[in-house]
């Protein structure tokens, strides 16, 4: 069989093999719908721990699945009865949010007419409803059941809902009333008659540098009001900021992030809350005893970057490669995808977006002063960004090229002062000095052609190629056996699965157990064991198991729940 054939068939029986997994895990969760698993049990199935036993040891991911299972029954809508006294109207029955809308609108729901779907979110569904005692407009958030598990959170729920009613400022949506009806959890808002800020974005099609700024001078200032009330938003992104028919934004969903997330425990630390693409590290990382103030103040920076550059700060293929890049890289500089962004806005919006929280602005009020001094052409109020910080951030921003770029030079000035102190083999060291030219030649390239998201699964793949061809030819031009310099082999497949790429590692290792045969057949010493060379393809082939085997598994689990959140 080929190497391509057994590739194939490779792939192909980890396809089989995800299938098989998510139909087990479907199977799970509705038997806990079902109630034929006990939904306070920590352990899964005996059929899925005995074909995954590797799941057995992610106990708050079986956590997150029963939590998952208790969702929603699909709504009826029922007919009054005659002593309700209301035969004229279709009343609300049950809960009425979840996968499916209301069978009819517009229903009666207590002192509400709920007329239609103005919006849906991770919490519930927003609804235009009317006030039938004051004949009034307002907005009506009805809160998913599964959101609000226990009655701690309850009480929590309602004290939180009860304090941001309390709150007075023109840039906040206003909550006017907050109970239960027919076991349904809702809220009453202010009914902002408009588009959210996301519709006002449109790839390659950013607002102007004087309109997001007025925007989020704005906006900023509002949050620097709920932060003096002891309010931490957590989930600051553009669908969360209404623009009314002035132009005028509205900050909603404050104060009430922390508590309405999906898992119950979002007081825990190792719980996620908020939206990948706009919280902050802290809140990746799962340190929830971390997040303050300064985490909204890296949501504002976020969102200063999609306005201004039409496209998030990062936005990866699915949820757990966005939470990487907010944990480690930094973001492209704003200028770099729209020229015109002026030099005075990218500079506020990189130092909100700063990954230690003591490096950014120190409150919500300080960006919303800069932006404003933006607007009035006076100068910014930044400190001086030294030399090394930059050095860092341009590291997190490119993190592949960075990390060659350091090796080879280290390499580099090594071989040099080894020749420098010999003095002697000037054509072999030259020859040695050509290949990591070579090799940081083509890693710049690649790397150009990755930040200009030119078929970057392609580039991955040829710069894996790149890496084990010049590191081979490295090892042959090597003076003396290359035994001692094998160990790079298994630190470049293990470097291969920071790509996260099952099929990128497999192929790694076949490139590098390639290289390493022709450096066995090339530099073989006459004395060698002849059974060493097997001992260190071994070696290869079970360290890209390893890793292959580990990237797979936290991708399948990631796809799995990203399943389940979409539908």
């Amino acid at each position: 069989m080929s190497l391509t054939d057994s590739r194939a068939s490779t792939d192909r029986d980890d396809a089989e093999q995800e299938q098989r997994l998510f139909a087990l895990l479907d199977g799970y969760l509705e038997s806990v719908r079902s109630g034929e698993c006990d939904p306070e049990s920590q352990t899964p199935p005996e059929e899925l721990l005995e074909a995954f036993p590797e799941l057995g040891q992610l106990l708050d991911c079986i956590d997150s699945l029963e939590s998952a299972g208790q969702e929603w029954n699909p709504p009826e809508v029922s007919s009054p009865s005659a002593e309700s006294g209301e035969d004229q109207e279709t009343v609300c029955a049950g809960s009425v949010t979840g996968g499916s809308s209301l069978q009819q609108l517009p229903c009666r729901f207590g002192n509400y007419e709920l007329q239609e779907i103005i919006g849906r979110g991770g919490m519930g569904v927003v609804y235009r409803a009317r006030h039938v005692s004051l004949d009034s407009f307002v907005a009506i958030k009805l809160i998913r059941a599964n959101q609000l598990a226990t009655q701690d959170e309850l009480k929590r729920f309602y004290q939180e809902a009860r304090a941001a009613a309390g709150l007075r400022h023109s840039h906040i949506v206003k909550v006017h009333d907050v109970g239960e009806y027919e076991g349904q959890h809702y809220l009453a808002m202010d009914l902002v008659e408009g588009d959210d800020l996301s519709q006002m974005i449109a790839p390659g099609r950013p607002l102007s540098g004087e309109r997001a700024a007025e925007i989020m001078a704005e906006v900023a200032r509002a949050v620097h009001y709920l932060h003096q009330h002891d309010i931490v938003h957590r989930d600051l992104k553009p669908s969360n900021i209404l623009i009314d028919a002035d132009g005028e934004p509205h900050l909603t969903d404050f104060g009430l992030a922390k508590l309405l997330s999906a898992d119950s425990r979002e007081t825990t630390t190792g719980t996620i809350i908020g939206t990948p693409s706009y919280m902050a590290p802290e809140q990746a990382g799962g340190h929830s005893s971390r997040v303050t103030p300064l985490s909204d103040v890296y949501s504002l920076g976020a969102i200063l970057y999609e306005l201004l550059t039409g496209q998030p700060v990062f936005r990866e293929e699915n949820p757990l490669d966005t939470l990487l890049c907010v944990l480690e890289r930094e973001p492209q500089l704003p200028r770099s995808l729209n020229a015109a962004i002026p030099t005075e806005l990218e500079q506020i919006c990189l130092r909100c977006l700063e990954k230690a929280p003591e490096r950014r602005y120190a409150s919500a009020l300080d960006v919303a002063e800069d932006l404003e001094r933006y607007l009035q052409s006076e100068p910014l109020q930044l400190p001086a960004v030294s030399l090394g910080h930059r050095l860092r951030r341009w590291g997190r921003r490119k993190p592949a090229f960075a990390s060659r770029s350091l090796g080879l030079t280290f390499i580099a000035v090594i071989v040099q002062g080894n020749y420098l102190i010999d003095g002697a083999g000037a054509v072999h060291h030259w020859s040695i000095m050509g290949v990591l030219l070579t090799w940081g030649a083509l890693s710049y390239l690649l790397q150009r052609l990755l930040s200009a998201d030119y078929a970057p699964r392609s580039v991955e793949f040829a710069w894996a190629t790149v890496d084990a061809v010049l590191f081979t030819a490295l090892l042959l031009l090597a003076n003396g056996p290359p035994s001692s310099l094998l160990a790079g082999y298994p630190l470049l497949i293990a470097a291969a699965g920071l790509w996260f790429r099952v099929r990128l590692v497999f192929f790694m290792t076949g490139v590098c157990l390639a290289g390493f045969l022709v450096v066995s057949a090339l530099r073989t010493p006459p004395d060698q064991p002849g059974h060493y060379p097997g001992i260190v393809g071994a070696i290869l082939l079970v360290m890209g198991g390893i890793v292959a085997y580990q990237v797979r598994r936290i991708r399948v689990l990631s796809r799995y729940f990203e399943r389940r959140a979409s539908r």
